[in-house]
């Protein structure tokens, strides 16, 4: 994989795996949730998960470098009341991906 900005984007967040003489697919896992609406006026959610799953960045590309991070309210997604604290990486990757692995934490 190459680093357009020329330097490691590589730190706590997504660690560097150990070198070798040949590229390689760098894995990092993610946490998302599932949310899937209901008919019901007494919940909301049919389904609501917590996914751990581990990806694979495969053949591409991986740009690193300053980013700002801004939420806008939404009365069905109220992640924009949370307090943003810190941005710990900021990333892009082009190329190919996939997920090897998935597994269910929580059902909330």
């Amino acid at each position: 994989m190459y680093c357009s900005s020329g330097t490691s984007p590589y730190n706590v967040a997504l660690p560097l795996p150990e070198p070798t003489s040949q590229p390689q697919a760098l894995p990092f896992n993610l946490m998302t949730m599932r949310l899937l609406p209901s008919y019901s006026a007494d919940n909301p959610w049919a389904l609501a998960q917590l996914i751990g799953t581990l990806w694979t960045l495969e053949t591409g590309t991986l740009w690193a470098g300053d980013a700002t991070l801004a939420f806008h309210p939404s009365e069905q997604d109220p992640v924009a009341d949370l307090p943003v604290n810190a941005i710990l990486d900021a990333m892009l990757f082009r190329g190919d991906m996939k997920a090897t692995q998935a597994s269910l934490f929580v059902d909330l």
